[in-house]
């Protein structure tokens, strides 16, 4: 293979170019589209099973012919590891670390260039704990935590579940910091048999007003020092699959090239809005993902 080569694959929606950088230890490949390369970096070593999952970032210009949209996110990360692991097929695993977290503030996509950074980040890791009982990466892609963790880990969650839930005054006391989410969230608490319940009944538009500044700190009490933002592992052949199609080192005949048409720029010019973008640093993705 030559020191670069570059791969263009598709899922049901969207059309994706992979970079393949030859090095001395393997491969750096770079997942994304001419406007925003970096929307997964992966490192593989020659001939190991466990490739390394370095960073993801899902920008509405990582997909060549349209913008991605909400839900777009997990068939992207999907349709990039079956690529991958076809062009080398002893990749069995991918390892990372699990950095994940939605924007919570106020972006204007158009008048800013990815990467874009987080103005609000709410970790998605620990809401997603909350709200599933289980990490955003569990619940789309069956993740695993390394076997070292996986006993405590579990146990954990476990404890998580079934927890009595502690007065609402001493709640408050220990986690909130101002008045506005004491009083939203009390009757949400009130309400509640268990925690996942708790937060599951908060509605999602007001999940980032009241859960940002106290959330992790919540969830990881529960864990008994255990670090569960390291040694996470998807295994391609447990993983849920999407429809892949790899297209070789040429674009598909009639494209033009660019990461979106000019009609789809301007029928979108005017799209401001609270968006929640999901980064895995890795961890940007939308609201569907909690």
């Amino acid at each position: 293979m030559a020191d670069e080569q570059t791969v263009y694959f598709r899922n049901e929606k969207h059309i994706f170019r992979a970079i393949l950088k030859k090095r001395h230890y393997g491969y750096f490949i770079l997942i994304g589209s001419p406007s925003f390369q970096y929307c997964l970096e992966i490192r593989y070593d020659t001939n190991e099973t466990v490739a390394k999952l370095i960073q993801i970032k899902s920008e509405r210009e990582c997909s060549l012919i349209r913008f991605l949209d909400e839900g777009d996110t997990v068939p992207m990360i999907k349709a990039t590891l079956q690529c991958v692991s076809t062009l080398f097929p002893s990749i069995k695993q991918y390892v990372f670390d699990d950095g994940s977290n939605i924007e919570c503030g106020t972006i204007d996509l158009n008048a800013t260039k990815p990467p874009r950074k987080r103005v609000i980040p709410l970790s998605l890791l620990h809401l997603s704990i909350a709200t599933n009982g289980m990490t955003w990466y569990e619940k789309h892609f069956n993740a695993t935590i390394a076997p070292t963790k996986k006993e405590k880990y579990d146990t954990c969650i476990a404890r998580y579940k079934t927890a009595d839930m502690m007065p609402y005054d001493t709640f408050k006391r220990n986690y909130f910091e101002n008045e506005k989410q004491i009083t939203e969230l009390n009757p949400y608490y009130l309400s509640a048999k268990t925690y996942i319940e708790f937060f599951n009944l908060v509605p999602k538009k007001k999940r980032c007003d009241l859960f940002f500044n106290w959330i992790p700190s919540f969830i990881k009490s529960f864990f008994d020092g255990l670090d569960i933002s390291s040694d996470w592992y998807i295994t391609i052949d447990t993983m849920p699959k999407v429809a892949l199609e790899i297209l070789g080192p040429e674009l598909p005949e009639g494209y033009s090239g660019g990461s979106i048409s000019n009609a789809t720029r301007r029928n979108r010019s005017k799209r401001r809005k609270n968006i929640l973008r999901f980064s895995n640093d890795i961890g940007d993705l939308s609201n569907s993902a909690v």
